[in-house]
């Protein structure tokens, strides 16, 4: 059995008891290269300690042993392992080999259809989602390019469920499982990938960090243009509620204002300010599916949509039917290059170049300031808040190049 989480120890024991009863039940009818199931094999994962001290407790009567790390290079004994020398079990993993040169190895050794594992830290949030798929199937594509057959298995846990359908969208032929799993699960894997955490990274694009960590460049044909294929029908009744609350034909254009974190997100004094001049220029009608705070907003061209979207998947049918977002750093940008779908977004702390070098119709602005390159900063007060966003604030030139980016006729 391997034990492969990341997880709250609360979660991580109960997951290991069930992992270990799993093991026990089903020994007598796991044969060939299978270990003896009455040991368990950990590997060395942050929670190495944590999983060891438990099982002496709770399972004494199990073997429990360390997977050498000599054992990980022979392939016919344990899947190779790659990742990046920060991640999961740094010491299992090899750094130094490209993924692609790998495969195209185990390819002509094995001559058959190659099984992919991944394991990636899924912070449970849409723009990350989009991003690993989208990258994700560029390594199966290169990878078929080269002639190498072969299916990619991604292991979650219960908890990422929710974002099957982003991975599945933009990649089809990806197969998801969830833990708690057994061993065989890798025992019959000619790869295994993982990642280490990348939110915090400044210096790349995301796509191209998250390549990194899996060890492979992006392809020079890669693009994230149109790669989401939103619900039809959804994306059909958008159209039609759209024409119903607007009574004019103007374009129609998404407004986000908030992120997971307060120092990415725009204060509603701010939002209102922005919103109320944007629409004074008659231009096009502005709508929002903002769940968390309400904007005090009076205008024939603006409305409040939030009760058409109960899931994600109709916010995003709601987005691909819209002529244009207007948002702050956030997964509707990625959302939107995926759609399409033009977008104008705000950046507060990261610079937009390492967050839209493939989105080929975004347009944004970066309000430097001394929080730069900061992922999150939840103690800030609202006056440092609104410090942050005073370079918009009774600027016209903002919102006449906002204007431009989406009148009439642009599309």
């Amino acid at each position: 059995m391997i034990f492969f989480y990341q997880q709250s120890e609360k979660e991580m024991h109960l997951n290991v008891q069930l992992s270990a009863y799993k093991t026990l039940k089903i020994k007598n009818i796991v044969k060939n290269k299978q270990p003896n199931l009455e040991e368990i094999y950990i590997l060395p994962t942050k929670n190495f300690n944590n999983h060891l001290e438990f099982l002496k407790t709770h399972h004494p009567e199990i073997k429990l042993f360390r997977v050498p790390t000599e054992i990980i290079e022979k392939t016919i004994t344990l899947p190779c392992m790659i990742g990046n020398k920060e991640g999961i079990g740094s010491e299992m993993f090899r750094s130094d080999l490209d993924t692609l040169e790998v495969l195209e190895v185990l390819h002509k050794e094995k001559k058959r259809k190659l099984s992919v594992a991944l394991y990636t830290e899924n912070r449970f949030v849409l723009g990350d989602s989009l991003i690993q798929a989208t990258v994700i199937k560029d390594l199966y594509n290169q990878a078929r390019l080269k002639g190498i057959d072969l299916e990619i298995i991604m292991f979650q846990q219960l908890s990422a469920m929710h974002n099957s359908q982003f991975y599945q969208n933009v990649f089809p032929e990806i197969k998801i499982k969830y833990f708690p799993i057994s061993i065989n699960n890798f025992f019959y894997s000619d790869l295994i990938l993982t990642d280490s955490s990348y939110a915090n990274v400044f210096d790349m694009d995301l796509h191209d960090a998250f390549a990194k960590q899996l060890n492979f460049k992006l392809s020079p044909e890669f693009s994230v243009e149109n790669s989401y294929k939103p619900d039809l029908h959804i994306k059909n009744k958008a159209k039609s509620v759209y024409k119903e609350v607007f009574s004019n034909d103007l374009p129609v254009v998404v407004f986000n204002k908030e992120s997971s974190s307060i120092l990415r997100s725009m204060p509603n004094e701010v939002a209102e300010e922005l919103v109320n001049k944007l629409l004074n220029k008659e231009k096009f009608n502005i709508v929002t599916f903002d769940r968390v705070s309400f904007l005090n907003i009076s205008h024939p061209n603006y409305k409040m949509m939030s009760y058409y979207t109960e899931e994600l998947e109709d916010y995003l049918a709601f987005l691909a039917a819209s002529d244009g977002l207007i948002s702050v750093d956030s997964g509707p940008v990625h959302s939107a290059a995926r759609l399409g779908v033009p977008s104008f977004s705000f950046y507060t702390s990261i610079d937009p170049k390492i967050r839209e070098a493939y989105y080929k119709n975004a347009d944004s602005l970066f309000l430097e300031n001394e929080y730069k390159n900061l992922h999150s900063k939840e103690d800030l007060e609202e006056e440092d808040c609104l410090k942050i966003w005073e370079e918009i604030r009774n600027n016209d030139e903002i919102v006449k190049r906002i204007v431009k980016k989406f009148k009439k006729g642009f599309f």
